[in-house]
């Protein structure tokens, strides 16, 4: 992967935030999220046979992530 090619992307994303000039209430409620997620962030705990696995994906032109995800007995993704 080409630095320059990462700088130039990362240079984009933070002139990008530049250019929010309103704070409006779908943007305090998508950080409000964020800080409730962040406040109790998944746990890495060993698999459990026979329960279902998620796969969550993130896609992008130079690379791929992804997370393997149960629920616990709560309900939560773990």
């Amino acid at each position: 992967m080409p630095t320059s090619k990462m700088e130039k992307e990362v240079r984009g994303f933070l002139g990008r935030l530049n250019d929010i000039t309103e704070w409006n209430k779908e943007c305090q409620e998508g950080f409000e999220k964020i800080k409730k997620y962040l406040r109790k962030p998944p746990t890495l705990v060993p698999l459990v046979l026979g329960r279902t696995l998620i796969m969550c994906l993130t896609v992008l032109e130079e690379s791929m992530g992804y997370v393997l995800e149960q629920h616990d007995d709560s309900g939560r993704k773990k």
